[in-house]
């Protein structure tokens, strides 16, 4: 994208400004022609999310992004923008209830899944901050932010000492929380993933040992399902809370 002179951001903000008291009955096109074609996609930007918001908060009939990619192809020529408006996009998602989860959103955009995939992470958990407090001997041992995919099992060689979180890459890490001798928890025992806004995934990776939630029911060996915080996760004689 091109940055505007000064008087083209005044005359951007006056559109936005006008289509938001529109209040979901103005429409884009004719906006577009109140200023130079090169600076379509810098506007395009702001009207879009409003465009969106507006649409999912007033119950009108929802146009997901994709419908405005094929009506503006220019903007497929300006990754930056494109990914500006999958984020808008995810976020107003959220916020308003109809929230996909990241697998699902990030399947519409495949060519921007690598950048996109942290950022979605960290919008979920802006939006619903989740913790894991990691317990050893009924004393709580450590917090970590649940931010991205986290994978959780005992030390494996050239891991740190439990409990240590190890990062792996922006969109996942590693939660050491026994050492390798105890073979009650298994290298690779479970992950604990935000899948959409309130809701946890847990998956059970361990081939011999179920992971019992709550207390009360076991999660056996493959399985996956889905919680809301707070729960707790017991792997053997490790307690885990996500709240």
């Amino acid at each position: 994208m091109i940055e505007p002179p000064l008087d083209v951001l005044d005359q951007i903000n006056s559109i936005c400004d006008e289509f938001e008291r529109a209040q979901g009955t103005a429409e884009i096109d004719p906006l577009l022609e109140r200023i130079p074609s090169q600076f379509h996609v810098n506007l395009l930007t702001w009207l879009i999310p409003l465009d969106l918001e507006q649409r999912w908060s007033r119950g009108f009939p929802v146009k997901p992004l994709r419908t405005y990619l094929e009506r503006f192809p220019i903007l497929l020529e300006h990754p930056n923008a494109l990914q500006r408006l999958a984020i808008s996009e995810f976020r107003i998602r959220q916020e308003v209830g109809d929230a996909p989860a990241i697998d699902d959103a990030l399947d519409s955009f495949p060519e921007l899944r690598e950048p996109l995939e942290p950022i979605f992470r960290r919008t979920l958990f802006e939006l619903s901050p989740c913790q894991v407090r990691v317990f050893r001997d009924d004393e709580l041992a450590n917090v970590f932010v649940l931010d991205r995919l986290i994978e959780i099992g005992r030390q494996s060689s050239g891991e740190p000492d439990p409990i240590a979180l190890s990062m792996q890459g922006d969109s996942r890490a590693r939660l050491i929380i026994a050492d390798r001798h105890e073979t009650s928890v298994s290298r690779k025992h479970v992950s604990c993933e935000i899948l959409r806004k309130h809701q946890i995934r847990i998956l059970n990776f361990s081939v011999r040992s179920s992971v019992v939630i709550n207390g009360q029911r076991s999660l056996e060996s493959g399985v996956s399902c889905v919680e809301r915080p707070p729960f707790t996760l017991h792997l053997g004689p490790k307690t885990l809370r996500i709240e």
